[in-house]
């Protein structure tokens, strides 16, 4: 199917766009959207191989897939008529056969509660098949379920009733949501010990019915290496990372713009109407906006994925937002509390993994290989290392899954060993400080946010403190974007102000060590004296603030950061950024005036004199775009 305006109306109205249903049929009886994956599901129907694994982060379209291939094997043909199994010419061989369909989705339940919960499902599916099984008593009994279904003598078809013809191996087995007992469990090692046993004893029926199985699907968001899923069943191939089925779950720029045109166009519209874009903004502009905020998934490094729900979301409502973040609670936050090298890592560049090995036990989990399969991080690089082995370099994917990441970051209790609090708690008056331009304080609480955090971490470079900066601006709202194209390059920052104001932000870091001098005094302090809280710094750390101050300043001007915001905002800023080591930094704001060439005078703030500068700022001579 695609997205063409509906002839009925005239061509002009484009199909309905549905969110929230993972029911196959429901795209056909609504004439609604739906992206055609059926080339690949055919590709893996027919492939020798009977037994698969699919990981993928949630609402990424597994539910949906499962539904589609139960469709197809139940025969319901006349729901494919525009996809490519279904079409006039198409050579697909459709065959009946019974489907086994679970789910294991849901409210995080206790283990008693969740093996009646199994035990109600088997006998759902014992009766949906009219089977004359004895009730299930334990889990294991999906073994009869199976071998009745696969062995039962049905009338050849001569009344217009449905049949299976006798064959040992044409058994069904959908599996959704394997692993969500386990995860919405994951902060009780009691319980997911006793829910991990229940799925152990189910699985390893499942392997003793391998002969009777035409087809089977498990799907899930991670791999959990002792549930005789991965351990006994030696003969399952796990897709998750295969790259000829890399785009079987998302939606890639291609059937983005085949399927969506329409909505896009309509989408335009109605954002330039009411100010979101400019006039004149194109749909390849309106792709450019798409591909920041919810492109970038990978499985494979080439292949690139868009989150399907969010994109969803965004072509219904016409709307950006963090639509997949906001659909569910997220589980970072609720299993890692000190993660504070991963996630600056994570906005660093840092970031790699040698295999994504499946989860041994709740308590060995890997933070990165985790936040993977979770959808917080993708795959940006893989180096093929000796004896087969892949070196995987991880990274946010988009827009949203960077806000996503720093919001649970910062409203985390103590993020940075030593750190008392949450972000947000702690340093909430930053925003404050820098959208009043206040220099002082902002260098002053940005100082103390280092002293407390930035000695804690493992790598620090202009990305470590881009990262903290982007956090203390994060708290207040999704003001901030990271590295956006502007001009000819990226600022540090592009600040959005809800008051209609936007500050680009450079920032300038001097890697040299802790300045470890001990500072002398003349005197010995008077009894009950003020001590400075902010000492003055050494000569040498002034002069690389100023250095720092000027080059971040000349850049902004150099690449050109600040024309697009040509007429487009109430008021433009720019701010340069300028820190020593993890001790010392500086922030410096200055006035735009777009008939300038040069830098003007700085904005005073808190100066004994009107107009007065502070001698390290520079000055009005500061190298021009021109020079």
């Amino acid at each position: 199917m695609d997205g063409n305006g509906d002839e009925k109306n005239g061509g002009h109205k484009p199909r309905p766009v549905l969110t929230d249903t993972a029911v196959f049929s429901q795209f056909a009886t609504k004439n609604a959207v739906i992206v055609d994956k059926t080339e690949m599901i055919r590709r893996l129907l027919d492939d020798p191989d009977r037994m698969y694994f699919l990981a993928r982060p949630r609402r990424f379209g597994k539910t949906l897939l499962l539904d589609t291939i139960q469709n197809i094997f139940e025969g319901r043909r006349e729901l494919f008529r525009d996809m490519e199994i279904g079409r006039d010419g198409s050579d697909y061989r459709w065959e009946t056969c019974p489907v086994i369909r679970l789910s294991f989705g849901g409210v995080p339940l206790e283990p008693s509660q969740f093996e009646a919960k199994m035990l109600d499902k088997l006998n759902k599916e014992a009766k949906f098949h009219g089977l004359s099984v004895e009730p299930a008593r334990t889990v294991t009994d999906i073994d009869n379920i199976i071998i009745d279904l696969s062995t039962r003598q049905q009338r050849c078809q001569t009344d217009g009733s449905a049949s299976y013809e006798r064959d040992p191996m044409n058994v069904v087995l959908l599996v959704d949501e394997y692993d969500f007992p386990l995860l919405g469990n994951i902060n009780d090692d009691k319980s997911t010990e006793a829910i991990r046993k229940i799925l152990y004893q189910f699985y390893s029926a499942v392997k003793d019915c391998e002969s009777k199985l035409r087809f089977t699907l498990i799907t899930g968001i991670s791999k959990f290496k002792q549930l005789s899923l991965f351990s006994g069943m030696n003969n399952i191939v796990d897709l998750s990372l295969n790259t000829n089925y890399s785009g079987i779950c998302g939606f890639t720029k291609d059937e983005i713009i085949c399927n969506f045109s329409p909505h896009i166009t309509e989408a335009l519209s109605y954002l330039i109407d009411t100010g979101y874009f400019e006039q004149g903004t194109t749909f390849n502009n309106f792709m450019d906006e798409l591909e920041s905020w919810y492109d970038g998934y990978t499985w494979d490094s080439k292949l690139k994925i868009f989150n399907p729900y969010s994109i969803s979301k965004c072509l219904k409502y016409f709307d950006f937002d963090n639509h997949w973040y906001e659909s569910g609670s997220s589980l970072v936050t609720h299993t890692f509390r000190s993660i504070s090298n991963t996630v600056t890592d994570i906005f660093s560049g840092n970031l790699s993994i040698d295999n994504f090995d499946p989860v041994k036990s709740l308590n060995d989990i890997n933070p990165a290989s985790f936040l993977f399969h979770t959808g917080y991080l993708t795959i940006d690089k893989i180096v093929n290392k000796k004896m087969n082995k892949k070196k995987y370099t991880l990274k946010y994917p988009n827009n949203e899954i960077a806000y996503a990441i720093a919001h649970d970051f910062i409203e985390m209790d103590s993020p940075f060993p030593g750190f008392k609090g949450s972000i947000s708690e702690k340093y909430g008056n930053f925003t404050d400080a820098f959208e009043a331009s206040d220099e002082e304080e902002c260098s002053r609480i940005f100082s103390s946010f280092l002293g407390e955090s930035a000695q804690t971490l493992k790598i620090q470079n202009e990305c470590t403190y881009q990262t903290l900066l982007f956090f203390l601006l994060k708290v207040k709202g999704d003001y901030s974007k990271l590295e956006q194209h502007s001009g000819d390059g990226r600022p540090d920052l592009i600040y959005n102000s809800p008051s209609g104001f936007v500050v680009v932000v450079e920032i300038k870091h001097d890697r040299q060590k802790r300045d470890e001098k001990v500072v002398k005094l003349e005197n010995e302090p008077a009894s009950g004296a003020t001590m400075p809280m902010f000492p003055d710094p050494p000569d040498y750390v002034k002069k690389s603030l100023k250095d720092g101050i000027a080059s971040a300043a000349s850049q902004i001007m150099t690449k050109r950061y600040l024309i697009p915001f040509y007429k487009k905002a109430n008021e433009v800023r720019a701010c340069a950024v300028a820190i020593f080591g993890w001790t010392h930094c500086r922030f410096r704001f200055f006035n735009v005036d777009c008939n300038s060439i040069t830098i003007m005078e700085p904005r005073p703030h808190n100066l004994a004199e009107e107009g007065k500068t502070e001698p390290d700022s520079p000055d009005s001579r500061a190298p021009s775009a021109q020079e």
